[in-house]
């Protein structure tokens, strides 16, 4: 039996080591952390109420108490923009967590049945791949305005809609 000394490293702990020796991926990656733990972490640490609006304090500069000011309302610009980011980060944590689900499962079943199972889902990948997303986003924001569904609705529409739209790349790479 070989020492552990002569064995060659595990392809993952070589992978963790050229991703160390690339600086620009590691800052990213650390900003990318910095950004979650700030828009997930960072409004329960602030002291301003988000919805109250106080016109005694509206269009603040930035200073000492406000480090990014007011907005015309008199809400704390930083807090909202913290919540934003909340927001912006599960749409896109979700719709990609759905797009691998989704592209993987019928990747895997496309690639293992072959024949008219391959056919019908690789055909439905190439139609969905030939529309373009960003249109069709918009096509369904002012279908969604001209509805009037409710705005917390709307972020779960406009996830499955990423999602349907993200599949099939992942699924034509699961197949091969």
């Amino acid at each position: 039996m070989r020492k552990q000394k002569d064995m060659a490293p595990s392809l993952w702990r070589q992978a963790y080591r050229r991703l160390l020796h690339n600086k620009l991926t590691v800052v990213s990656l650390l900003f990318l952390c910095f950004m979650f733990l700030l828009c997930f972490i960072g409004p329960s640490f602030s002291p301003y109420i988000t919805d109250r609006t106080d016109i005694s304090n509206a269009n603040q500069h930035p200073g000492f108490h406000h480090w990014l000011g007011t907005d015309q309302y008199g809400r704390d610009v930083l807090t909202r923009l913290m919540l934003a980011g909340q927001i912006s980060l599960t749409v896109g944590l979700a719709s990609m967590v759905m797009s691998l689900v989704i592209g993987s499962l019928l990747g895997a079943l496309a690639g293992f049945y072959r024949g008219a199972a391959d056919i019908v889902i690789m055909r439905l990948a190439d139609m969905l791949m030939s529309i373009p997303g960003l249109p069709l986003l918009l096509i369904l924001a002012a279908v969604l305005s001209e509805w009037k569904v409710p705005s917390e609705y709307r972020l779960y529409l406009i996830m499955m809609m990423l999602s349907l739209i993200g599949w099939p790349s992942l699924a034509r790479l699961v197949r091969g």
